[in-house]
């Protein structure tokens, strides 16, 4: 399979159960390594560029939240736990969805349960998983 994102650009990976779709978006950040053929980022090979620095810059929204038994802040902090409160809001704004964290019974403070379970399931549905709001490092 071969396919290109442009910079700046969303992508929705679709397709039947089994298809693939989860595989992929744990080869691109590395939350597992390709045992067969490559993943590529601008031509260069994601297991020679580290973890850190392919997970500042790419973000994943699964259809089954992995949230952790933490505060949506912490959840959110999971790949830059140094990004302030105000780089934190700016990115749930950008993401749009900060009025959904701000209508929580302690807004970014609310304690959420792994995977979400404190959640209902409308608040739920589409939620991010951790870190994908983080703001990210600008060189």
């Amino acid at each position: 399979m071969s396919f290109a994102v442009e910079p700046g650009e969303t992508v929705a990976i679709v397709g039947p159960s089994g298809a693939g779709k989860t595989t992929i978006a744990m080869l691109v950040p590395r939350v597992h390594d390709t045992t067969r053929g490559r993943v590529t980022i601008d031509g260069q090979d994601v297991r020679d560029v580290t973890v850190d620095s392919i997970r500042s810059t790419v973000g994943i929204v699964t259809q089954d939240p992995h949230l952790f038994h933490d505060t949506v802040r912490a959840n959110l902090r999971y790949v830059r736990p140094d990004a302030t409160d105000e780089e934190l809001v700016a990115a749930c704004r950008a993401a749009r969805i900060h009025e959904l964290i701000a209508s929580l019974p302690d807004g970014y403070d609310t304690v959420v349960g792994e995977r979400g379970y404190r959640l209902s399931g409308a608040r739920s549905s589409g939620w991010p998983s951790p870190g994908c709001c983080s703001p990210t490092r600008r060189s």
